[in-house]
């Protein structure tokens, strides 16, 4: 699976919660956005393994607040770390 580039990153994350992707950037607290909720929360977990092969667990989600912290999870786990 190819490396994870921040705008691939957003580019699903807007589509999965079906905000535009012009408010997104990585200071957003994703967890604040009028689409979020626990059902979004899981299908947002399959739609990051799909897209880059990561498989991050609910605790690991609920840790996190920017797509920054976020982003830097995801790219930690491709690289083993």
């Amino acid at each position: 699976m190819a490396a994870l580039n921040k705008h691939a990153f957003l580019d699903f994350t807007s589509q999965e919660l079906n905000v535009p992707i012009e408010i997104l950037h990585e200071e957003v607290n994703f967890k604040n956005l009028a689409t979020w909720s626990s059902l979004n929360a899981l299908l947002y977990l399959a739609r990051i393994h799909h897209e880059t092969g990561v498989l991050l667990s609910s605790a690991e989600l609920s840790k996190h607040n920017t797509l920054q912290e976020l982003f830097e999870q995801i790219i930690s786990k491709q690289h083993g770390i």
